[in-house]
């Protein structure tokens, strides 16, 4: 009973909803989790359809707010924990976010390095755990910063 009130209460952020966010968020939601904050600013497109958690319906809309979407179709519980934040992480709401999660996925994309900088750093200074996912060609792989 202690570890069901954990996960639905655990603050987790998920920085990119790509192929490692967005397939992470959708087995959180389906494990209990419902404080769930998404930050991405890419919009879906159909080759993202093969391995992310979308549907074609939702191809050219923003992929914090369509994981976020379908994360309330798996727990409809969390509605008002969950946060789509369509921009992405910035300059300007990073400190703000990191702040506010008691543990951060790292699933930016690579062309994002900047933020990824930005994001570990004020985790770093805050102590909060991050969890870097790198999807290699199919091939999966972590690392935990703490």
């Amino acid at each position: 009973m202690i570890c069901k009130k954990k996960i639905r209460t655990t603050r987790i952020l998920i920085a990119g909803n790509g192929s490692i966010g967005n397939p992470i968020a959708m087995m959180l939601a389906r494990s209990g989790a419902e404080c769930i904050t998404n930050a991405d600013p890419e919009k879906i497109e159909v080759s993202n359809l093969a391995r992310q958690e979308y549907s074609f319906n939702q191809v050219g809309k923003n992929k914090a707010e369509m994981t976020t979407l379908n994360i309330l179709a798996i727990n409809s519980n969390a509605s008002k924990t969950l946060k789509s934040i369509s921009s992405g992480i910035t300059y300007d709401n990073v400190a703000d976010l990191v702040q506010h999660s008691d543990i951060i996925i790292d699933g930016i994309d690579i062309r994002s390095s900047e933020m990824t900088w930005e994001l570990h750093k004020n985790a770093a200074r805050l102590k909060i755990p991050v969890i870097v996912g790198y999807d290699l060609a199919g091939t999966a792989m972590i690392k935990i910063y703490q």
